[in-house]
């Protein structure tokens, strides 16, 4: 796996590019406010300036984005529930 080198000019673009595509597309209005404002806050607190790996960079900003949780049209945490409830069981013959 190749780790790319990113500096403090491509981290703020990824962010930008990142902010613009969870406002314009995530389908939880507030919880992606809610995400974007998180990152941003943490960009202007230079939360990410020490980091020069792309691999990690992302690995961190995944993380970040995961521990916020938009309710999903029940109002539970769309990430609480373990995958395997929504696999369907093999038909028995």
């Amino acid at each position: 796996m190749r780790d790319d080198t990113i500096d403090a000019r491509l981290r703020d673009e990824i962010i930008s590019k990142l902010v613009e595509k969870l406002r314009d597309h995530y389908i939880f209005p507030d919880g992606a406010l809610e995400m974007a404002q998180m990152v941003q806050r943490r960009q202007e607190a230079n939360e990410y300036a020490h980091l020069t790996s792309g691999t990690e960079f992302c690995l961190l900003l995944t993380t970040q984005l995961q521990e916020i949780r938009a309710p999903g049209p029940t109002g539970k945490d769309v990430g609480s529930r373990p995958i395997s409830r929504y696999r369907m069981s093999r038909p028995s013959v």
